[in-house]
């Protein structure tokens, strides 16, 4: 839509409603960026002044009001209006649970006919690289391959590829400790050792024998940290330096190692997941949370094992918006998302809220044009999700035709496709205070 008036001169019909809904839709999407919440953003160029999109109204109503007596008894409401002012945000899928370095690493099919050489099935294994590619080789994959301690502690490994960090030797038929000591000792640049499935791995002393046998370098075995893990584990848990899920799940870890975690950027980060960590509790985790904060990371969801410890993870992860998708401020009250009370209490926020948060106009009384009764009105998902600027690229106003009243938004500047659509939230109050005030009811700022 192009022109104004066409709101004046048009009832409010269901024909009229679907044209211009089908309008924003090619114009207008509202997104979910996990840490940042909704953005509506522009999906075409517009120049100022030259579109107009319907906004609907989730809610309007007569004030005052028993909100309690008014809403509280409408659970699709309450769900609705729960979501539209931010009492609760979409749940996020957990982060795969599978361990350090377990996930990018896939079985070997060799084409070698039973009782190949050994040394055929390594290379094989190893993908046969061309011998000027040797010494770039840094992940061993050896799945599966019959493998036993005569022939590892035979095979040329360590002279063929000098340079491997990372080798699976899953579901083979090791059996000895010094088998691996051997290993390493001829891969000196070895920093995780996988071994699950071998026989090695059901001895009672199978822990105490790695202990003994692995360097201080290598930093991950079978998937979980060794106590001397650095930053190469985490980047590689993580697959970068600027992760935007920590995947801590599944590592075992025995104490938090702050170094560690100094080369990664955390700036964008929006989960962690700390599942897998039986030895560590709440407050074990405190030095990556201040981390986290002072990195400025908008973190959406912390992952944990026992919804019984939210109210204690809520404490020391203070900026994340929710602990295993249950909201802070449920975790603070010792209340899981799922638990039967949730509901009353994700009621009660959004009574709580609503006063604040809603919009209103006046407009007179039908049987006494002299007196004005204030209406209060929340905006639908389009309008409620346009974020706040004092310098916005759109404005949002309000007509009143014989059928009720109809909120507008409208570019007043040039818009490129991509931007983020946003609107001044205190846009008629020009005391500095006052402004202040209203915002911080909101919860922006400028």
């Amino acid at each position: 839509m192009r022109c104004l008036t066409i709101f004046f001169v048009i009832p409010r019909s269901w024909v009229a409603v679907q044209t211009l809904l089908s309008t924003t839709k090619t114009a207008l999407s509202v997104n979910y960026y996990p840490g940042r919440g909704f953005k509506v953003e522009s999906k075409k160029a517009m120049f100022a002044e030259s579109d107009v999109f319907l906004v609907d109204h989730s809610l309007e109503y007569a004030e005052p009001v028993d909100y309690d007596a008014e809403f509280g008894n409408h659970p699709e409401l309450i769900s609705r209006l729960a979501s539209l002012l931010s009492v609760i945000t979409p749940d996020i899928e957990p982060p795969q649970l599978s361990g350090i370095d377990l996930n990018r690493q896939e079985k070997n099919q060799s084409d070698e006919p039973d009782g190949s050489s050994p040394l055929i099935q390594l290379l094989r294994a190893l993908g046969n690289p061309p011998l000027n590619e040797m010494d770039r080789m840094k992940i061993g994959n050896l799945v599966e391959q019959g493998i036993t301690d005569d022939w590892l502690s035979s095979a040329p490994i360590g002279k063929l590829f000098p340079n491997i960090e990372r080798i699976h030797l899953e579901q083979n038929l090791i059996e000895s400790k010094e088998t691996i000591r051997a290993l390493c000792l001829a891969l000196p640049k070895l920093k995780a050792v996988h071994l699950n499935g071998n026989p090695i791995c059901s001895q009672p002393s199978y822990s105490d024998d790695m202990n003994s046998v692995l360097p201080k370098s290598v930093e991950v075995l079978d998937g979980r940290l060794t106590e001397s893990y650095g930053s190469w584990a985490l980047e590689v848990a993580n697959g970068s330096e600027t992760p935007s899920v920590l995947r801590l799940g599944n590592a075992d870890m025995s104490e938090l190692r702050p170094e560690a975690f100094k080369s990664l950027n955390l700036e964008n980060l929006y989960c962690i997941d700390l599942r897998g960590n039986p030895k560590m509790t709440a407050a074990s985790w405190k030095p990556l949370a201040d981390m986290v904060k002072q990195a400025n990371a908008m973190l959406e969801t912390v992952w944990i094992d026992d919804d019984r410890f939210l109210k204690d993870y809520a404490e020391v992860f203070s900026t994340s918006a929710k602990i295993n998708n249950t909201p802070l401020w449920l975790c603070n009250e010792g209340v899981a998302a799922e638990d039967p009370q949730a509901s009353e209490l994700i009621k009660q926020k959004v009574i709580d809220k609503l006063p604040k948060a809603a919009l209103r106009y006046q407009m007179a009384k039908p049987d006494s044009p002299d007196d004005r009764i204030t209406i209060s009105y929340v905006l639908d998902e389009l309008g409620s999700y346009v974020g706040h600027s004092a310098r916005a690229n759109f404005r949002l106003g309000m007509i009143f035709t014989s059928s009720g009243t109809i909120s507008i938004l409208w570019p007043v500047k040039n818009v490129l496709v991509d931007d983020a659509v946003t609107r001044d939230y205190a846009e008629n109050i020009t005391d500095p205070e006052d402004r202040m005030r209203r915002l911080d009811e909101l919860g922006v700022s400028d």
